[in-house]
């Protein structure tokens, strides 16, 4: 533990020197520290590409949760990566959603996990956010792909529950079959 939080402490006084820290608030600082050690370093490339706190925060908490290694536990089950801000074709329109995650069942069958990270900014303030929205989950949805969504409030009071949630999700998406 000693070690983790002298590895931590050097990473965090490494990171004030870039311009990642500046887009960190005091919460995903703190998560951080919590659980960045040496191996997890992989998650600070998945957060350089987030838009905002709360796509950070659940960034850090699916890799916390160890999203990216499902197939330890299901090996029929593989996890292509997190992609942040990737961008996916339904109905003729290409849309950029919060986090895509492929995934492959037994080698063969891919599908896609979008995940969105709804803050209060950008979803539902107007009618024309609401209806967009709507549409774009209905096309989605419509191409086969599993849309998960998170109000900010979720994500920022636990963004490991909601990570927890993804896995459980995916997994019973496969499993019962």
């Amino acid at each position: 533990m000693a070690r983790q939080l002298i590895v931590t402490e050097k990473i965090l006084e490494e990171m004030e020197t870039s311009a990642i820290i500046e887009m960190l608030s005091e919460r995903e600082k703190s998560i951080i520290s919590a659980e960045l050690c040496d191996s997890e370093l992989g998650v600070m490339s998945s957060i350089m590409d987030c838009e905002s706190p709360i796509e950070r925060l659940l960034a850090i908490g699916m890799y916390s949760v160890g999203l990216s290694y499902m197939d330890n536990f299901y090996p029929d089950i593989v996890i292509g990566g997190i992609y942040p801000q990737s961008k996916i074709v339904a109905n003729e329109t290409t849309y950029r959603t919060d986090f895509n995650i492929p995934v492959l069942y037994k080698s063969e069958l891919e599908h896609h996990f979008i995940i969105e990270c709804d803050g209060h900014d950008f979803h539902e303030k107007t009618k024309q956010q609401a209806q967009r929205d709507k549409q774009r989950e209905r096309n989605l949805i419509a191409e086969g792909h599993t849309v998960i969504r998170f109000t900010g409030s979720e994500i920022y009071d636990n963004p490991y529950k909601c990570a927890r949630e993804i896995i459980q999700i995916i997994i019973r998406h496969f499993i019962s079959r």
